[in-house]
């Protein structure tokens, strides 16, 4: 009997809150709507890239505004940390980093409890290379250009509470003397909080 009055009781709490944040969100969407928000993801390395650095992980900083006709203006920051290839032939301890200071757009095919988008970033790269091999030691910061193109899809929890999940292709140019660009598929859960 308790079983069934705890899983009523939960039941129609569900029912609530989901009605009021169908209600909030149609009552939102005349105006624009700012949100920020936490990611945390990870990199698969693509291409020559991999040969050297097989993944990476990090977290993204992010602020956004959501404007009425679906379309969002994005600023991101972060911090990627890459794992190295066991078959590089490193030499001590190698470490390569990447913080992203980015701007772009994503287009929302719906602003409802359920917020399917479409994704363009592009930026700055601060990156710092520290790694030696039996041929070179390489030490150096530099700043670089990136670009990704994805897709995700947000699911808001309450009216001011959101899960979103992306994927996305990137590509951070590195000098013409590198051969090879680092690219890889970026895969990513965040948290956004809208300010209301």
């Amino acid at each position: 009997m308790k079983s069934i009055i705890c899983l009523t009781f939960c039941v129609v709490l569900f029912s609530s809150l989901s009605a009021q944040v169908t209600t909030d969100m149609v009552n939102k969407n005349a105006e624009s709507q700012s949100f920020v928000g936490a990611q945390g993801y990870a990199i698969s390395s693509i291409g020559h890239f991999e040969e050297n650095w097989k993944e990476g992980s990090g977290f993204y900083v992010t602020y956004g505004s959501i404007s009425s006709n679906h379309w969002s203006l994005i600023f991101q920051t972060g911090y990627i940390n890459f794992k190295q290839n066991e078959n590089a032939g490193f030499i001590g301890d190698p470490k390569f980093t990447i913080i992203p200071l980015m701007i772009g757009t994503r287009y929302y095919l719906g602003l409802d409890r359920f917020r399917p988008f479409l994704l363009a970033m592009n930026g700055i790269n601060i990156v710092t290379q520290d790694f030696a091999t039996e041929e070179q030691k390489v030490d150096k910061t530099s700043a670089q250009y990136n670009f990704q193109v994805g897709l995700g899809l947000g699911i808001m929890l309450f009216s001011n509470l959101e899960i979103e999940g992306q994927v996305k292709y990137n590509s951070h140019l590195l000098e013409p003397s590198v051969p090879y660009n680092i690219t890889g598929l970026e895969y990513g859960v965040a948290l956004n909080w809208y300010l209301r």
